[in-house]
């Protein structure tokens, strides 16, 4: 049996590939990717000649985890004839990319071992342009149709970012299609529950290299219901905190700058020949 190396391009290919990820693609016996960058995919030919896309995969109007569940089988089946396979997809392996979490799910019971590289995401690019430290407001991260679906409550006074918005409403793929004006519209239904139509959205997409450059549009939340078409499958929905956050808890917050609270919670280490440092005799 072989293996299967889960791992990431980032957004940028050898711009933001990991030294362990170089390594791991130069080594493999086979490389298979969902890339789509022209630079990201030339990059992994130059490390390892044994490159080929499975982005052949992905046809509109299939159900998505049809096609995932194809992408799995095959690579699974590579693996059981004895190779050493990398898997490379774009951002981070186990951020919105279901068949990384599939073959962390099926690779055991196929006796083949599922390794996960980390990698940068799009997270990281977005964060790079927010004007917020999540260290102070936190932040938020929700599945655009589960949100709906499970009837998620946004906190308002936490930034917010909604992916998968360029597939809203569906679980059948329509990449190759530009999407209507008001498919978001149920969407910003469910929004305006909790943030007034007034307020500030942007919807961006990171940079991949060519073609796929970097998109901010800045609307309204209301305007958003009919600016479906502006969304693809690259697009994320970033939605800024309504209310800033506050201190609820004043006798706690008060304790984080009292010298004195620290004892409480952490202990002393154990002196010299203590019996921690003295087990006794072998058993």
């Amino acid at each position: 049996m072989g293996e299967i190396l889960v791992m990431g391009a980032g957004l940028l290919g050898s711009h933001h590939l990991t030294l362990e990820t170089v390594e791991a693609v130069a080594s493999a016996d086979v490389v298979y990717h969902l890339v789509t960058g022209m630079e990201a995919e030339q990059r992994l030919r130059q490390l390892n000649p044994r490159v080929f896309s499975l982005v052949g995969f992905y046809r509109d109007g299939d159900l998505d985890l049809e096609v995932y569940g194809r992408i799995v089988s095959f690579l699974l089946a590579q693996a059981m004839a004895g190779l050493r396979v990398a898997f490379v997809v774009m951002g981070h392996p186990s951020i919105y990319v279901a068949p990384t979490h599939l073959l962390l799910e099926h690779g055991p019971r196929y006796g083949i071992p599922v390794h996960i590289l980390p990698a940068l995401s799009s997270i990281d690019t977005i964060l790079s342009w927010m004007p917020f430290d999540i260290a102070n407001t936190g932040l938020q991260i929700l599945d655009s149709n589960r949100l709906v679906s499970y009837g998620l409550v946004p906190m308002r006074n936490v930034p917010l970012l909604v992916f998968q918005v360029g597939c809203f409403g569906s679980g059948f793929i329509t990449r190759q299609l530009q999407n209507a004006p008001d498919r978001l519209r149920p969407l910003v239904d469910y929004l305006l529950a909790y943030y007034p139509g007034e307020h500030p959205v942007e919807l961006i997409e990171c940079e991949m290299g060519w073609p796929h450059r970097a998109v901010r549009h800045r609307l309204t939340l209301a305007e958003l219901a009919t600016s479906g078409h502006l969304v693809n499958y690259n697009t994320t929905l970033f939605v800024p905190q309504a209310e800033p956050v506050s201190i609820r808890d004043p006798a706690f917050h008060a304790r984080l700058v009292a010298p004195e609270a620290v004892s409480s919670l952490v202990q002393a280490p154990p002196t010299h020949g203590s019996q921690a440092d003295n087990p006794g005799p072998a058993r």
